[in-house]
C-alpha cells in the first residue's frame, strides 16, 4: 500500500510521512508526519482520517484527506488562511527624547478579535501606551498608528493577538530593534549657531570645570577651542561648570553632525562627569 504522496514541502518546511495506524479491518485511520525546517527536525504530528493539523504557529496545515484499499493514503498540505501582521517603525531623535511611530498592517486574510498590548524594559515613557482592541480588521488594512515618546536605553515589546477558528494566536515584536532611525535635518544657519554655542560652553568648561588632561585634549580637538588656561575656582563653580558642559554635550549631539569617533569621545567625557 503506497500513499499518493508521502513527502511535502512548503515555505522552507518539509513534512514526511513516517508511519500510520490501522483498525481491525485493515483500514488506515491515522497517519504520522515528521516536520522539519531547513532540514532541522521541529515536531511530529499525528492526523486522524478526515482531519487537519496545523504547524509553524498555524501558518500551514496538513490534512489526512482519505483512505481506500485501491488508492491508499491521500494527504494534502497547504498554507493556512490566517492573517499576517506587518509591523514597521520609525524613530526620530528629538531634543531630550525619541519619537517612534509604529505602523501595523494586516495582510493575507481578515483578522478577528485583534488586540495590541505593550510592555517596556529599561526606558522612560513620556506618554502612556494604551492597549487597543478591534472586533474585525479587513485584509490590507492599516491599524491605527501608535506614537511612542520615550528616552533611555531599553526595549518596547508589542504583542498582537487574534482569533482564528476559535483559537487565540499571537505575533510578537521588539519595536526598537526593528525601527529605522530618521536623523532630523537642520538648516546650515541653525547648525552654525549650535556650533558657536558648543564652542563657548567648551571654552568655559576648559577654564573652570577642572577637566583631566585627557578630557581637555579631546574637548579642545572637537570644539576647536585652543589655548585655554585652567583657572582655579571654588568647588561649587567647578560642579556648576561640569553640569553646564554635560547639557552642552547633549545639545551638541542633537544638532551637530560629529564623526563617530568624536561622538564616542564626547559621550565618554559626559559619562565621566556624571
Amino acid at each position: 500500500m503506497e500513499p499518493q504522496s508521502s513527502n511535502f514541502a512548503i515555505g522552507g518546511y518539509k513534512a514526511v510521512l513516517k508511519d500510520y495506524s490501522m483498525n481491525w479491518d485493515g483500514d488506515v485511520i491515522a497517519v504520522m508526519f515528521d516536520i522539519s525546517k531547513n532540514d532541522q527536525y521541529e515536531e511530529t504530528i499525528i492526523i486522524k482520517l478526515g482531519q487537519t493539523e496545523e504547524f509553524a504557529d498555524g501558518l500551514y496545515k496538513i490534512a489526512f484527506d482519505s483512505y481506500t484499499q485501491n488508492f491508499g493514503i491521500k494527504c494534502s498540505l497547504h498554507a493556512a488562511v490566517v492573517p499576517t501582521f506587518i509591523v514597521s517603525a520609525t524613530t526620530k531623535e528629538k531634543q531630550g527624547y525619541n519619537l517612534t511611530t509604529v505602523c501595523i498592517k494586516v495582510e493575507t486574510a481578515n483578522a478577528e478579535k485583534v488586540k495590541t498590548t505593550w510592555k517596556t524594559e529599561g526606558i522612560s515613557l513620556k506618554t502612556k501606551l494604551q492597549s487597543k482592541s478591534y472586533e474585525s480588521v479587513s485584509k490590507n488594512t492599516n491599524l491605527t498608528n501608535t506614537t511612542i515618546k520615550w528616552s533611555g536605553d531599553g526595549k518596547v515589546h508589542l504583542t498582537i493577538s487574534y482569533v482564528v477558528d476559535g483559537k487565540t494566536k499571537e505575533q510578537s515584536y521588539e519595536i526598537l530593534s526593528l525601527a529605522t532611525t530618521e536623523k532630523t535635518s537642520y538648516s546650515s544657519t541653525k547648525v552654525s549657531s549650535e556650533k558657536k554655542i558648543f564652542l563657548n560652553s567648551s571654552i568655559s568648561a576648559l577654564k573652570y570645570a577642572n577637566l583631566t588632561d585627557s578630557q581637555t585634549a579631546s574637548l579642545k580637538t572637537i570644539s576647536g577651542a585652543s589655548k585655554q588656561t585652567k583657572i582655579k575656582v571654588p568647588a561649587a563653580r567647578v560642579l556648576a561648570e561640569r553640569k553646564k558642559l554635560i547639557k552642552s554635550i547633549d545639545r551638541a549631539l542633537i544638532y551637530i553632525d560629529f564623526s563617530e569617533k568624536d561622538k564616542e569621545s564626547l559621550l565618554s567625557i559626559k559619562n565621566e562627569l556624571i
